[in-house]
């Protein structure tokens, strides 16, 4: 569908398009806009282009996001060898959040047991805690954490 603004789509809809434009090609612009409103796409891999710190290799690595209007929703899987006592990962849209925005996550460090962790968003990266107290992971062993957030973009 050709991109068209707010007062175009709705001049073209109301007027039953153009006198080019057959009642077929109207009905599916119509259902591609609807399908691109109220099913929201499909999500994006981000996992290969996303700058990631805190693992030297990885078991499981996952980052995707969704963007729907001004707001972007990740999900993400990470897991492997820790190299830092940090983690954190890119995301492809900068935060116009005032203030930093906070997700819950779970998490587990150095092999132990899986814990409630949280992490935050500070204008294009997402940093990871390994604790809900904001613990500090260790730096070898596994660490994995996993996912679901959303923010708005600038």
């Amino acid at each position: 569908m050709t991109a068209r603004t707010k007062q175009e789509l709705y001049d073209y809809f109301c007027s039953g398009g153009s006198a080019t434009n057959s009642i077929s090609q109207i009905e599916t612009e119509f259902e591609d806009l609807i399908d691109s409103l109220f099913l929201f796409g499909t999500w994006t891999d981000y996992s290969d282009t996303s700058t990631i710190t805190g693992w030297s290799s990885y078991s499981e690595k996952t980052i995707e996001y969704k963007k729907i209007g001004s707001l972007v929703f990740v999900n993400f899987r990470l897991g492997g060898t820790s190299n830092a006592t940090t983690a954190s990962f890119s995301l492809p849209y900068a935060s116009g959040q005032t203030g930093d925005p906070l997700y819950f996550c779970r998490s587990t460090d150095n092999g132990g047991s899986a814990v409630a962790a949280y992490g935050l968003v500070v204008s294009s990266t997402a940093t990871l805690k390994s604790t809900s107290a904001g613990g500090s992971w260790t730096n070898s062993g596994t660490k994995a954490v996993y996912g679901q957030f959303f923010y708005e973009v600038a």
